[in-house]
């Protein structure tokens, strides 16, 4: 007599495979079905659209004297690079690149920079002819803004400031908390 290969299965395990299958199918169904709604409660919601919000701030420099130094300050309180060109009575100039507060030395001529801003302070030398830029002294004005000066007097300022407007000048902008300098 042969023996079978395989023995029928025991009614009591038979049953036991079957709720398992049932119980399984159902579960994963009811999961499948449930899953979007699972996924967004669960998950990190999408990021929304954030409109930049851009504050434009007119740079205005102050130029004092304070304890024997020249105080080279922003009127709004904020920290801006400034470019300063400060004369000796030979004629002769030194510029320094800095952030505002900036304190120097006592000069009998110095002349600020930021932006198209231009603040000077003192009286600039008898010989001193011609448009003061934040490179330096040239005889004819490569660029905007400067000071001219003629005859130990300065004759104009280019661009004209008025009130709290510049005309033509590079701003400061904050962008979600960062200042940038931007033109126009």
């Amino acid at each position: 007599m042969t023996r079978p290969l395989l023995r029928p299965l025991s009614p009591y395990l038979m049953e036991l495979t079957i709720d398992f299958t049932a119980g399984f199918l159902i579960f994963i169904t009811a999961l499948s079905l449930c899953s979007s709604s699972l996924m967004t409660s669960l998950g990190i919601p999408a990021p929304a659209i954030l409109e930049p919000r851009a504050y434009a701030y007119s740079i205005h420099l102050t130029i004092y004297r304070d304890n024997g130094q020249l105080i080279v300050d922003s009127v709004e309180g904020l920290v801006v690079e400034v470019v300063v060109v400060y004369f000796e009575n030979d004629g002769s100039y030194i510029i320094t690149r800095s952030h505002t507060p900036l304190r120097l030395k006592l000069r009998d001529f110095v002349v600020a920079f930021a932006g198209s801003c231009i603040r000077a302070y003192g009286s600039p030398p008898l010989n001193l002819r011609g448009h003061v830029t934040s490179h330096g002294l040239c005889s004819k004005s490569l660029e905007r803004p400067y000071a001219y000066v003629r005859n130990g007097r300065i004759t104009a300022f280019i661009p004209t400031e008025v009130g709290h407007f510049v005309i033509n000048f590079k701003r400061l902008s904050a962008i979600n908390g960062t200042i940038m300098i931007s033109s126009r």
